[in-house]
């Protein structure tokens, strides 16, 4: 039977080389059925965002005054 592809974006919220999240998606990818197509997104390439580290360099800087 020939069937369409099933297509998957595995996305590993780690950033670690030995991260068992990026471990069980490459099993997962290793385990599908051949008309599967897994394809693997590195969240290295977005910039980083973390509230608290902006928070913090907000209360550093100086207030600012309206011009």
């Amino acid at each position: 039977m020939d069937r369409k592809p099933f297509r998957i974006l595995a996305v590993a919220g780690s950033l670690r080389q030995g991260s068992y999240n990026r471990g069980l998606l490459r099993a997962a990818e290793e385990l599908a059925p051949e008309w599967v197509e897994v394809r693997f997104f590195d969240i290295g390439q977005l910039p980083f965002f973390n509230e608290d580290v902006e928070a913090a360099s907000r209360m550093l800087s100086p207030p600012q005054t309206p011009s």
